[in-house]
């Protein structure tokens, strides 16, 4: 069971970690009501959860089907990170950053370093690129 704290990226961290281990495939329908089932949790941070990953164009949504593990590849994945590079300067260069900030930022890039796994690696660079642009008014 999870806990209630933070169930969006508890939801978004297991469904990485099932990606990971090859429990959901790529091309897989994710079945809302059987993930909020075995989770014991409601829809709605599942939805966060999927719509969050959507926007990371790692699972995809679509219509009549749900969310799905998206196939993406080398040129998808090129033309994503430039393009997140780019939105990521412009919020960066439209925010202030204050001395907390750039401590919060220094444990974070800390927490990327010293992470033993790919899941790890994964949920601090999300985390650390969420701090980084969360000062953007802009979401």
């Amino acid at each position: 069971m999870l806990l209630k704290k933070n169930l969006r990226d508890q939801v978004r961290d297991y469904l990485l970690s099932e990606m990971v281990t090859g429990n959901l495939k790529t091309g897989k329908t994710i079945n809302l009501a059987a993930l909020a089932r075995h989770l014991k949790v409601s829809v709605t941070p599942i939805r966060e959860a999927l719509t969050q990953l959507q926007q990371s164009h790692i699972i995809k949504a679509v219509p009549n089907r749900g969310f799905i593990i998206a196939e993406l590849d080398v040129e998808e994945a090129e033309d994503l990170y430039e393009l997140v590079a780019n939105l990521e300067v412009m919020a960066i260069e439209n925010s202030e950053f204050t001395e907390a900030h750039i401590v919060e930022l220094k444990k974070q890039q800390e927490v990327f370093e010293n992470a033993t796994d790919a899941i790890s690696r994964i949920q601090a660079d999300l985390e650390f690129h969420r701090l980084l642009t969360k000062n953007y008014k802009n979401n």
